[in-house]
């Protein structure tokens, strides 16, 4: 999972598994913001919620943010059927993206209709 900063274009990479998408970007914020060993002892503590509660945490049907942070919320798996879509419905004229590529660009799409 990636998360992506909306101001500065910075990227951190989190291990799916390890991370939900909302504590992965509340935790990108808290590094951003000096607050990561906070984080890590609230998690330890299980007092994570808690703290979240402190968070400028906003979610949305597709994807969650903290501060500038900002992630989709879809699973692997829902990218991957979502791709997959993709690339059955395009013509034969078209060259499809890379999954990577569409990824991303997904991912910006979903950023910009968080902006708007």
């Amino acid at each position: 999972m990636i998360t992506y900063n909306l101001a500065t274009n910075e990227e951190h990479a989190y291990l799916p598994d390890v991370l939900a998408p909302e504590d992965a970007v509340c935790y990108s914020y808290c590094l951003e913001h000096g607050l990561s060993v906070e984080f890590t002892e609230a998690d330890l503590n299980s007092t994570l919620a808690a703290f979240k509660e402190q968070l400028p945490i906003t979610r949305g049907v597709d994807s969650v943010a903290c501060g500038d942070w900002t992630t989709p919320t879809l699973t692997t798996s829902e990218l991957i059927e979502h791709y997959n879509f993709y690339t059955d419905n395009c013509t034969d004229e078209e060259t499809p993206l890379t999954y990577e590529e569409w990824v991303r660009e997904y991912r910006e799409t979903l950023m910009d209709l968080m902006d708007a």
